[in-house]
């Protein structure tokens, strides 16, 4: 076996997968994460191999942990920057359809509140709730909403 393949089991005894180390180095790096963050993780990772060489086990040992630990943060760190961008555009798309349903209430809004204006001319004592009365059953809603969107 080579020195390569037995550093890389030897780290396993040290729960590091140094193949899963890697992955989330290069996912962090796909994310645009900060480069000089990234070669922390492969900085660890080539101390201890060079430690492994060397013959000091358990310092390579705890090098691979702290590889794996950084590489974790970064994981973490790419898939919130991830969550950032997907929230960003469902908040223009909700934007985009708030606008549309504003600009159909108002327009209904309008409609009854020249429906109550010209009540409120021929009857002035009307009250909102009574001019909603009134204006209901001609548009099809409910007499509380209009009575809430018509001003006297």
């Amino acid at each position: 076996m080579t020195n390569e393949i037995v550093w890389r089991r030897l780290m396993l005894n040290w729960k590091v997968s140094i193949n899963s180390v890697e992955v989330m180095l290069g996912t962090a790096r796909e994310a645009g994460l900060l480069p000089e963050h990234i070669d922390v993780g492969h900085a660890y990772l080539r101390e201890s191999k060079r430690l492994f060489e060397k013959g000091n086990e358990v310092a390579a040992g705890w090098a691979a942990r702290a590889a794996w630990e950084r590489a974790n943060f970064l994981r973490a760190g790419a898939d919130e920057k991830r969550q950032i961008r997907a929230g960003r555009k469902s908040v223009a798309k909700g934007d985009e359809a708030n606008a549309d349903k504003s600009r159909v209430a108002n327009a209904k809004h309008e409609h009854w509140q020249q429906l109550a204006n010209a009540h409120w001319k021929k009857k002035p004592n009307l009250s909102k709730q009574d001019v909603a009365k009134l204006i209901a059953p001609k548009v099809g809603s409910s007499v509380s909403t209009i009575r809430q969107a018509i001003k006297k």
